[in-house]
């Protein structure tokens, strides 16, 4: 019992944690609002996104990426980078490999006996009840793991409810290809996904997102040989809670003149799903709760008789069938002609009729002159 009974020992052969605690809704939505924020700040009007590089120094990474005589490792403690010339670094591992004080030659039966060596110490310290069974399977490594998979969530933009995401985990290493990946969200198991042919990544596909589905994933993979990764990193996944904004417009979009019949029309942005109900807003008062017709897919807020009150600035927040809420529509403006357009014609007959009877008075007059 002396190794469960030493708590220094114990915590220093012990499997490092992985716990991560529960995502908090309100901080999600936060980060989430923000990183859009800053998303769009970097953004111009043309779509263009500035970078923090400069052309010259873009084209000297990509060089560098390019260029296969030289190979980049990470070092073992911060963050720095260790670049060497491949020559040199080959050269360095076959000094360290010709170090007979550090090194020998052995065959593979040798580190067969040795792994085996291993384990019937372990075993018996289990059966001895020296050791658990947790630290046993910690302790005794039947195929060591390979670096972490890289995951990632696509699309990387903001995710809503009902999109489609794509949690994505593909080898650190392209020696290493993947062969299958049990997938993880806050700890607990999703699946256990196989690799697609359409791709050289193991993907866990979520077709309708939910905030159920908000929340940390990671990954532990296979390769062909059997050999285990370790547990990537966790990648979040935040879920705005509101549907896309719904498409608004005006009906017609020609001139809306006062007396016309003129229909503020909302429609889903998303394929997916319908909309159900609007509430419908003039300058940010509300207007009315009209419900889904039969006879379109949209949702309609009709005025049968325009008026100049009519006039202003109109949106919409929609619902679908499960309840779920859009963010508010983008403005749509109405503005009404308010001319009487009946007045204006009457008096443009009534100038063209005095014009005729002054061109039948001054014919008549001009005939009579004559005789």
């Amino acid at each position: 019992m002396y190794i469960l009974n030493d708590v220094g020992l114990k915590s220093s052969i012990s499997k490092s944690s992985t716990f991560n605690p529960p995502l908090l809704h309100t901080i999600n939505v936060f980060e989430m609002h923000y990183e859009n924020d800053i998303r769009r700040l970097l953004k111009q009007k043309n779509g263009h996104v500035y970078y923090n590089l400069s052309c010259s120094e873009e084209r000297a990474l990509n060089e560098l990426v390019q260029n296969s005589d030289i190979h980049y490792m990470k070092v073992d403690k911060g963050g720095g980078i260790v670049v060497m010339n491949v020559t040199d670094y080959n050269d360095a591992m076959v000094r360290i490999l010709q170090n007979v004080d550090g090194y020998r030659s052995v065959r593979k039966y040798e580190i067969t006996r040795c792994y085996g060596y291993i384990y019937n110490i372990l075993y018996d310290l289990l059966m001895n009840s020296e050791i658990n069974n947790e630290l046993f399977e910690f302790l005794y490594v039947e195929n060591p793991k390979i670096e972490k998979p890289h995951i990632r969530v696509i699309p990387q933009e903001e995710t809503r409810i009902g999109s489609k995401v794509t949690i994505e985990c593909n080898s650190s290493n392209s020696r290493n290809n993947l062969t299958r990946c049990w997938f993880y969200k806050d700890n607990k198991w999703l699946g256990h996904l196989l690799h697609s042919s359409s791709t050289s990544a193991v993907q866990y596909v979520i077709q309708n997102a939910t905030a159920q589905d908000e929340g940390s994933y990671t990954c532990q993979c296979y390769k062909a040989q059997n050999q285990s990764t370790e547990t990537s990193n966790p990648v979040k996944l935040a879920i705005n809670q509101f549907l896309e904004k719904p498409q608004i417009r005006v009906i017609p979009q020609e001139e809306t003149r006062i007396g016309s019949k003129v229909t503020i029309e909302c429609s889903s942005s998303n394929s997916r799903y319908d909309l159900t109900s609007c509430w419908f807003y003039k300058d940010n008062k509300w207007l009315g709760h009209p419900l889904h017709s039969s006879s379109t897919s949209a949702v309609q807020y009709v005025i049968q008789n325009a008026t100049a009150q009519d006039e202003g600035s109109y949106t919409c927040q929609c619902y679908n069938a499960q309840n779920q809420s859009t963010e508010t529509s983008n403005p749509v403006k109405l503005g009404i002609n308010q001319y009487d357009h009946t007045v204006v014609n009457l008096i443009r007959l009534c100038l063209g009729l005095i014009v005729l009877l002054l061109m039948v008075i001054f014919t008549l007059e001009s005939t009579f002159g004559q005789n």
